[in-house]
């Protein structure tokens, strides 16, 4: 309700709305006869959380409310909705299947997420692009569907989508880089990532173990192909130290026993 509020007071001005659901985060609520729905009628769900489901179709009706709204107000052309996911799903309310493991890890179960746009006039309504994309590109295409210069001495690290939007094909040889020096909460270890087209490489810091990973044919990361494709391996690892040297990414160190 807050968020149409929001567009109503600003439907005759530019608008920025930022709208981040806690769905599907615990805790898992959601309507009691949505979950009874999901319970008598759609028994055969991933770790049986009829609650989850429902969590997850009450988020989705929120989410048709705003797009509406929009469309209510008459702004469809002139706004541009992306929907995005910053991870995976949590694996104990649900599957990622046939995508390894889930939120808080960083194969594919916990990276990879949907992202859709609407834009009404501008982005082909059906069209589907497979070049990957990360988050960080989202505020550099802010800044272009505004008309705002990028901030000056101050180097972003993601690209502005419009051209994808637009349907060119740009950014297939773009590396994309993940990097977590640190333990976190759901057990992932210190960890560097970084995927270009269908090879992704994983650095662990702590035994320096390398898994390197042919997401086209391997879309489970069931193979680790570290030891069989030596030269791939080796271009991925220049590019992910070049990387790491040219942010100066702090990496972990070894603390001296006294």
């Amino acid at each position: 309700r807050m968020a149409e509020d929001f567009v109503g007071r600003h439907r005759d001005n530019p608008l920025f709305l930022y709208l981040t659901h806690n769905a599907p985060h615990r805790p898992i609520e959601a309507h009691p006869e949505t979950i009874a729905e999901y319970a008598s009628t759609k028994p055969h769900l991933p770790a049986d959380r009829p609650d989850y489901a429902a969590l997850m179709e009450n988020a989705d009706a929120c989410v048709g409310q705003v797009v509406d709204c929009i469309d209510r107000f008459g702004l469809a052309q002139r706004t541009a909705i992306f929907f995005f996911s910053d991870n995976g799903g949590l694996t104990a309310f649900t599957t990622n299947l046939p995508l390894r493991s889930g939120k808080g890890r960083f194969y594919e179960g916990g990276l990879r997420v949907p992202l859709i746009v609407r834009w009404t006039g501008r982005v082909t309504a059906g069209a589907t692009c497979d070049i990957p994309v990360i988050s960080t590109d989202f505020y550099p295409t802010f800044l272009e569907i505004a008309g705002t210069d990028k901030p000056a001495n101050h180097p972003l690290d993601g690209e502005s989508l419009l051209p994808l939007l637009d349907g060119q094909h740009v950014y297939e040889d773009r590396p994309l880089y993940w990097h977590m020096p640190v333990y976190n909460v759901f057990g992932t270890k210190p960890c560097s990532i970084v995927r270009q087209r269908n090879y992704k490489l994983i650095q662990w810091f702590e035994d320096e173990r390398f898994e390197l990973y042919d997401l086209n044919a391997d879309i489970s990361e069931k193979h680790n192909l570290i030891d069989s494709q030596p030269e791939t391996a080796a271009r991925m690892r220049r590019l992910l130290v070049d990387w790491q040297t040219r942010i100066a990414a702090p990496l972990p160190q070894t603390r001296s026993s006294k």
